[in-house]
């Protein structure tokens, strides 16, 4: 019985650390994006006020 009661308990806190591991590699993904994305256009900005 207490195997059985374990079991799901056991198996859940992978699942969860599954989600919240790809919700971090989303999250990780899309901030080096926008920074990429930021720097850019920071620097295509300060590039066309100096011309």
């Amino acid at each position: 019985m207490k195997l059985r009661s374990n079991q799901p308990i056991s198996k859940n806190p992978l699942a969860s650390l599954e989600k919240f591991f790809t919700l971090c590699e989303r999250v990780a993904v899309t901030g080096s994006a926008m920074l990429v994305l930021g720097t850019i256009g920071w620097l295509s900005f300060h590039l066309h006020m100096n011309l």
